[in-house]
């Protein structure tokens, strides 16, 4: 019975990204992204806690990560579309692609310290953020945001962002001291100095930086290696 609880877990996922999805209100749906990330982080620890990891759960994540992470926030970020029509769904085409090689291309990576790659929860993480910054009214977004240009590029770059070869750092291990951690605890402090400065936007900003500190952790570690980036 307990070998099927990160299975239930993940369930619960793909049922929270699919209510985000049909209630698509920017506020309550945000809630329910939020809802998933740590249903996803918990299915992955109760799965190593009950020794109960599997190739089918290995694709129920999967799926529930299509879902929660790719089509819900693709979905949502269409509704702030600055134009009607056809021509406002293409943007969030590029986020379900992308996230869909991304999810593939994952399952076929040997296990790593790092992703290959953006990984969707955190290009969702992202959205979710625009989601929210939207919902408090932040002008500095809405204005950009009534630019088609500005609403088309934000999908195209994080959509390059999960299938580029970039290496990023797990925040996953950031419990095992800093000493180890040290780009983890930077990422972790430098999201608490955005929410003290731009409260409204300090979630897409500190993934915006935690990019920025992956590909400089990774130059200064192949430098270090010998290895060219």
């Amino acid at each position: 019975m307990k070998k099927h609880i990160p299975s239930a877990i993940t369930v619960a996922n793909i049922i929270c990204g699919f209510l985000a999805i049909v209630i698509a209100d920017l506020f309550v749906s945000s809630l329910l992204i939020i809802v998933c990330l740590f249903l996803d982080f918990f299915d992955g620890a109760a799965a190593r806690a009950l020794n109960a990891q599997s190739a089918m759960g290995k694709e129920l994540d999967s799926l529930a990560d299509m879902v929660s992470f790719g089509i819900a926030p693709a979905y949502l970020y269409y509704t702030l579309s600055p134009v009607d029509g056809w021509i406002g769904y293409i943007p969030p085409i590029f986020i379900v692609a992308a996230g869909a090689l991304r999810l593939a291309k994952f399952n076929t990576l040997p296990d790593s310290k790092y992703f290959k790659g953006l990984a969707i929860p955190a290009m969702a993480y992202f959205m979710l953020g625009l989601l929210i910054a939207m919902h408090f009214k932040s002008d500095f977004l809405g204005n950009a945001l009534s630019h088609y240009s500005i609403y088309f590029i934000i999908p195209l770059f994080m959509a390059y962002m999960m299938i580029s070869p970039l290496e990023m750092f797990s925040l996953k291990d950031a419990n095992k001291g800093l000493a180890k951690n040290k780009w983890q605890m930077a990422c972790f402090l430098q999201f608490w100095v955005w929410l003290v400065i731009f409260p409204k936007l300090a979630i897409p900003i500190s993934v915006l930086v935690y990019i920025l500190l992956s590909v400089v952790e990774t130059n200064l570690r192949n430098a270090k290696s010998g290895t060219i980036a």
